[in-house]
């Protein structure tokens, strides 16, 4: 899921049907993203997520009410992947932590012992900061991209609340032109001549 689809998602208003009030969408993103802001962490989010429930509307337009659940449906599924992903990172970089290999004892009965425990001290070093250094890059790697996907997942909710709020001006123009409409039909009389 990338920032352009989310930008390109569109909600169905649903006029004749029940659907979700606009602003209730709206208010739940943007408490989503105050959750992405505050880099609070993904368990919060997907609870929030999984525990809301929107009222419904009849008497004006909403939003589908399966289009938002299948949408929601989404984010936690990805969510869920990324954060397998950052797990399985985070094992491998235990698992290169663990798996540098020990110092084999060196015998004392060499004259060379001191030389043979020099070079053996600085195989192991090598040998773990390697281990370290590649860690490192791992972990970085996964902090990047994880800022990387929070940025992008703020940056979709932010598309979506200003293409809602977009939405929420052109039905209540709508709404309006028609409420103007109906009220010049009624001060017209049959002959085409305002009433007074």
């Amino acid at each position: 899921m990338t920032i352009e689809d989310i930008a390109n998602k569109e909600f169905s208003l649903t006029p004749e049907i029940k659907g979700i009030p606009s602003d209730e969408v709206d208010d739940f993103l943007d408490s989503v993203i105050e959750h992405l802001e505050n880099k609070k962490n993904s368990d919060a989010i997907i609870n929030e997520i999984t525990s809301k429930e929107f009222s419904s509307v009849n008497s004006v337009p909403g939003y589908s009410t399966d289009e938002v659940d299948d949408y929601l449906n989404e984010i936690l599924e990805e969510m869920a992947r990324r954060e397998e992903e950052t797990a399985a990172l985070r094992k491998e970089i235990a698992q290169l932590k663990n798996s540098a290999p020990a110092a084999a004892p060196v015998p004392r009965t060499s004259e060379s012992a001191g030389l043979l425990l020099t070079k053996a001290q600085e195989m192991y070093d090598e040998i773990v900061g390697e281990a370290k250094k590649k860690a490192d890059e791992i972990l970085n790697q996964a902090n990047m991209d994880s800022d990387k996907i929070r940025e992008n997942a703020q940056q979709q909710v932010s598309d979506l609340t200003a293409r809602f709020d977009s939405m929420r001006r052109q039905v209540s123009s709508y709404y309006d032109s028609a409420v103007k409409a109906y009220r010049s039909e009624i001060f017209i009389t049959p002959a085409g001549m305002q009433e007074k």
